[in-house]
């Protein structure tokens, strides 16, 4: 199931060599990675502004979700078992990724300085 089988199915074995060719531009080098990366970077960063505001409005939403949860169970009601469990399976992790992607590298950078 080589060449062979492949050239005959398409007809020619330049496929393979075009195959090829796109595997070996699909890899980079650490070079190529790094330069990609700080391109990245520049191209990305006017959007900082927004991701802040992204961020602190997430952050917002989680904090009305455990106020009204804590008034849920200082009041005894029956919903803030429910509440709780929301806020565990699907608040917890996103509020986690938010808090230490937007908000932990310049605590970090803070720590490193000192």
């Amino acid at each position: 199931m080589g060449v062979g089988f492949w050239g005959r199915l398409f007809g020619t074995k330049e496929v393979i060599n075009g195959i090829g060719g796109y595997i070996d531009d699909a890899t980079f080098s650490p070079q190529e990675k790094a330069r990609h990366a700080l391109d990245y970077i520049k191209a990305t960063s006017g959007y900082n502004l927004a991701r802040r505001i992204i961020a602190i409005m997430w952050i917002a939403v989680s904090l009305l979700l455990i106020i009204t949860t804590a008034v849920l169970i200082v009041l005894e009601l029956p919903t803030a078992d429910k509440m709780i469990s929301f806020l565990v399976d699907f608040m917890l992790v996103p509020t986690g990724m938010v808090l230490t992607f937007y908000y932990g590298s310049g605590i970090a950078k803070r720590i490193k300085g000192k």
